[in-house]
């Protein structure tokens, strides 16, 4: 270790650990590449509009597939977290919060693929009634 590098606390050290393991799982993960992402999105909007028994244009299947990238999106397990830049001087509980939600998304992902077909059934659940709202 070089003599004048800044030490890092406990506090620090976990969560740079926390962040790396969680960048690990995320390689490893099911959403690894755009195109396994792109073809679940694709399935699961045409798997909602086969169950739901509709066939929709253009013109509602596009925002169909924009809520569904983006309530996927939101999701923690999807995407890496900044890297905390824990030097600038973070407070006490924003540093518990980085690491809370880093433990979070590190559980999701530990726990993908039980949970995954879960958001799945959700996700498409919650389609098919906004599609039989729809006017006819």
């Amino acid at each position: 270790m070089w003599p004048f590098s800044p030490r890092l606390s406990k506090e620090e050290k976990e969560t740079q650990r926390l962040f790396q393991e969680v960048r690990r799982l995320r390689a490893a993960s099911f959403f690894d590449t755009d195109e396994k992402t792109l073809t679940f999105i694709r399935d699961l909007v045409d798997e909602a509009l086969e169950e739901a028994g509709v066939s929709v244009g253009e013109s509602i299947g596009t925002p169909l597939l924009h809520l569904v990238v983006a309530l996927l999106f939101a999701e923690d397990f999807l995407t890496d977290p900044p890297e905390p830049v824990l030097s600038q001087g973070v407070s006490l509980t924003e540093g518990v919060l980085i690491r809370r939600r880093l433990a979070r998304i590190q559980e999701l992902l530990r726990r993908e693929d039980a949970l995954l077909p879960l958001w799945r059934s959700t996700m498409k659940n919650v389609l098919g009634v906004w599609l039989h709202a729809l006017p006819a």
